[in-house]
């Protein structure tokens, strides 16, 4: 935290003080330069794993590994970033490894162009300590004939299969590119989403909160890009599905009750407990998704999509700081409380008992959701759905 520090006392300079005489000069770049070579040496390392099992082992230092991006960035939201290049890097060395294995096997690289995709919270780069497989396929083209089909099919199998090895559980909604429906060819992409945007339902909006964030994991990225231009374009041609997706939206909200008291869960698996996605995070994250593709931004963080909104003077920048400032009180207490759930050798989950949160941080996290429910209430006014 002394980087946050030393930008709130506008210091530009730190001295060192060691039995209560200066020993040395830190800048903020120093610190800086720290950070990245934190993350760069993991990253590095990550790269150089000659097996699956050595992957699995950085997925077991996960939590000592958020922990130092927690205590050594000026922001929550800069450490799940951080932490998402991680887990990104791991992925990316699975499907390498994947590759050598076909390669081994005499089956050849793959037979034409093709982007494996992320998406979901990897995919917005907000991953937390823990995350499950969302992924698909973009092809360059139709495979020509049976061969190149199936070496797609086989490598996609596999890949699933290995990063579940590695530690990213397989989707329960089955969004892993494996499925055939998330193993196309751009063109079957383009109009799969052209269909949805002329004839949306509920189903596909709600898909669309998952799919929507998607990013390039390995490939050829040019397919990626190409995909989102065709997804801007239409959105803007035909904003119903952005009604829809708001309209899933509104099915939660954030946890406040009466003269905006913080409220637990009264379901059975989360009952007395704050759920900080469901009423929190997740609702920031579709308002800012929301938003952006209904003004074309290609960014899928929600700190850049809101960020992008100010700079078009499509948000007013006091109201997205507040937004911003909302989104990291959220992320802090999410990251934290995974952290120690893995030192108490806890299943991951981002619920929180009321009495756990100081009083410092339940006032930060009742005002929090008073933004949350401030941006939510205002983009279901401004697309057309009514709170109740």
């Amino acid at each position: 935290r002394v980087q946050s520090q030393q930008q709130s006392q506008r210091a530009k300079y730190l001295v060192v003080v060691e039995h209560n005489k200066p020993v040395g000069v830190i800048s903020q770049t120093d610190i800086l330069e720290t950070l990245i070579s934190y993350q760069r040496t993991v990253i590095a390392q990550i790269g150089e794993a000659r097996s699956i099992s050595e992957l699995r082992g950085f997925q077991v230092q996960m939590g000592r590994i958020a922990q130092e991006l927690s205590d050594s960035n000026r922001s929550a939201a800069q450490a799940v970033r951080a932490l998402s290049e991680v887990h990104l890097a791991i992925q990316r060395r699975c499907v390498e490894l994947v590759l050598e294995e076909l390669q081994a096997e005499g089956r050849g690289p793959a037979p034409m162009g093709y982007a494996l995709l992320v998406m979901g919270s990897c995919g917005r780069k907000e991953a937390m300590v823990r995350t499950d497989q969302d992924n698909g396929i973009i092809l360059a083209e139709e495979p020509a004939d049976d061969h190149a089909r199936q070496w797609f099919v086989d490598f996609c199998e596999r890949l699933n299969h290995r990063l579940d090895e590695v530690g990213y559980e397989w989707c329960q909604g089955d969004i892993m590119a494996r499925n055939p429906d998330y193993h196309k060819s751009l063109a079957q992409w383009k109009a799969h989403l052209a269909q949805i945007a002329e004839i949306p339902t509920e189903k596909s909006a709600r898909w669309s909160t998952i799919f929507f964030d998607f990013e390039t994991l390995y490939g050829d990225d040019s397919l990626c890009v190409a995909l989102r231009a065709h997804l801007l374009e239409i959105i803007r041609a035909k904003p119903r599905l952005l009604r829809l997706m708001v309209e899933d939206d509104a099915t939660g909200g954030p946890a406040l009750g009466l003269f905006n008291r913080l409220v637990t869960a009264n379901d059975r698996e989360r009952k007395g407990r704050i759920d900080l996605k469901r009423n929190g995070t997740r609702l920031l994250a579709d308002a800012a998704r929301v938003y952006a593709l209904s003004e074309g931004i290609a960014a899928t963080n929600s700190g850049d999509r809101l960020r992008a909104l100010m700079r078009q003077g499509r948000l007013e920048s006091a109201f997205v700081e507040s937004a911003l400032a909302a989104y990291d009180e959220l992320l802090d207490l999410a990251l934290s409380h995974q952290i120690r759930q893995l030192r108490d050798r806890e299943p991951l989950d981002k619920l929180l008992k009321p009495e756990e949160l100081t009083p410092l941080e339940e006032e930060s996290l009742r005002m929090a959701m008073r933004i949350l429910k401030r941006l939510q209430g205002r983009m279901q006014g401004e697309f057309g759905t009514v709170m109740l």
